[in-house]
């Protein structure tokens, strides 16, 4: 991987990376899983018509031992890691596109959510709690008119990897 210049700005509400978000393409689902039949294009993004909830799934409290045994791994280079949290739940967003009455689940594998979840839970004092609040936030702020979710489609799973803040009056906006 090579690094092509200067990390893009997220200031003035991401303005210089809604220059280039702004000129990709939008799908919606159904779009994207034609494209990935004809040309196997297996990312892109996707602007729902109604997000209807945040699903959250309990998953297993400790990490797979294979996986275990790969984060404790040590380094002769690097200084020891700090032990990475398992979140213990799925979180999905269950959507509609403009295309279609098919009601859509993805898994949100969106980094900032499980840090959201992991501070909510330390701020909170119970998961339970962390829960609700991080539902509440991606369904009242995070999913707004104004959000667009960047997906991937591929062995007939779809993953959110993603939110783009998008600003009023461009190609996002427009295209439902």
């Amino acid at each position: 991987m090579k690094v092509l210049g200067q990390p893009i700005d997220t200031k003035n509400r991401w303005a210089e990376r809604n220059k280039i978000i702004n000129k990709l393409p939008v799908y919606t689902v159904n779009e994207l899983k034609d494209l990935y039949k004809i040309e196997y294009r297996s990312l892109g993004i996707v602007k729902p018509s109604e997000v209807i909830d945040v699903k959250v799934t309990p998953t297993e409290r400790n990490w797979k031992p294979k996986w275990e045994n790969l984060l404790n791994q040590l380094s002769l280079f690097d200084a020891p890691r700090k032990p990475l949290s398992k979140i213990p739940y799925k979180f999905q967003y269950v959507f509609r596109c403009h295309d279609s009455a098919n009601i859509h689940r993805a898994q949100i594998t969106d980094w900032e959510l499980g840090v959201l979840f992991l501070n909510e839970v330390k701020r909170l004092g119970s998961e339970d709690a962390a829960i609700k609040s991080v539902k509440k936030k991606y369904l009242e702020e995070m999913c707004s008119d104004k959000k667009t979710l960047n997906s991937s489609w591929g062995l007939h799973i779809l993953l959110i990897h993603g939110l783009c803040w998008v600003s009023t009056g461009h190609l996002l906006n427009n295209s439902i």
